[in-house]
């Protein structure tokens, strides 16, 4: 990813690249890149390393729900996605009733002389 420390060093490489090119403003915008990334990486494990019963409640609600449903993520992408496709295919529906009304016109014709021909047979 972005913030892995290989990914890190790969672009201070680039920037050396770029420097040698004379692409000064690209290499100044990836170490500004890489310069924000230390920080945040900085910024967290100071703030990791100061954790204690006050903190908690600063951040005790996720904390809390981290513990209590450790699923939820999973389970919200889930719901996401169910609810995604739902939307989909309604729209589907839709457009298949606009585009498409003779295919049903039809599947109801067929429909209707398959139930004549089972009650004829006596199914």
């Amino acid at each position: 990813g972005p913030d892995h420390h290989e990914t890190r060093f790969l672009k201070k490489y680039l920037v050396q690249a770029l420097q040698q090119q004379g692409k000064k403003d690209e290499a100044r915008d990836i170490i500004q890149e890489l310069d924000d990334a230390e920080e945040a990486e900085r910024r967290e494990r100071e703030g990791s390393e100061g954790f204690d019963c006050f903190s908690f409640n600063v951040c005790g609600k996720e904390a809390l729900e981290g513990l209590m449903d450790p699923n939820k993520d999973e389970r919200e992408e889930e719901q996401r996605l169910k609810k995604e496709v739902k939307a989909s295919k309604k729209a589907w529906r839709r457009i298949r009733e606009e585009r498409f009304k003779f295919l049903d016109a039809s599947s109801s014709i067929d429909n209707r002389d398959r139930s004549t021909q089972s009650e004829a047979s006596g199914y």
